[in-house]
């Protein structure tokens, strides 16, 4: 299976039917969203776009991105892709928030309920932690 099916899967997972419960930037880390009842966390620290799959994607900075996202209150996770070390989540009323990858660090990281941390490197790889065994899986960009 290619690298970026193995990290879609993952994600999917992680993400599939959830709904954005709440969201705020935090000065130290980025953008934080949260997903679902038992907590999912996204966070995003590094510049994102966000709009609708039909018209041109804006570019944002995180630390102003949370005015952007309060429509998206209660929006469940529809799709979630991962293809060249980007991160896209498709959320209900076909709204996507889209994070490329870094050249300078991590761009986003994901956090599940039950303890799976998906992280992105710079250049557009991510590292993978499943529980309970703390395996750790490398994922370098394809190019």
């Amino acid at each position: 299976m290619p690298d970026d099916d193995v990290v879609g899967e993952t994600l999917r997972g992680g993400l599939a039917g959830q709904r954005l419960t709440e969201f705020a930037f935090v000065a130290t880390s980025g953008l934080a969203l949260r997903l679902g009842a038992l907590g999912t966390e996204l966070r995003i620290s590094s510049r994102l776009s966000l709009g609708r799959a039909s018209a041109p994607l804006r570019l944002l900075d995180p630390t102003v991105a949370t005015d952007q996202l309060l429509p998206l209150l209660d929006a469940e996770v529809t799709r979630t892709d991962f293809v060249d070390g980007v991160l896209a989540v498709t959320f209900a009323y076909s709204t996507v928030l889209r994070v490329p990858p870094s050249v300078v660090g991590e761009a986003w990281q994901l956090r599940t309920a039950d303890g799976l941390l998906v992280v992105s490197r710079r250049g557009g790889g991510v590292t993978i932690w499943r529980p309970p065994t703390a395996e750790v899986r490398e994922v370098a960009p394809r190019w």
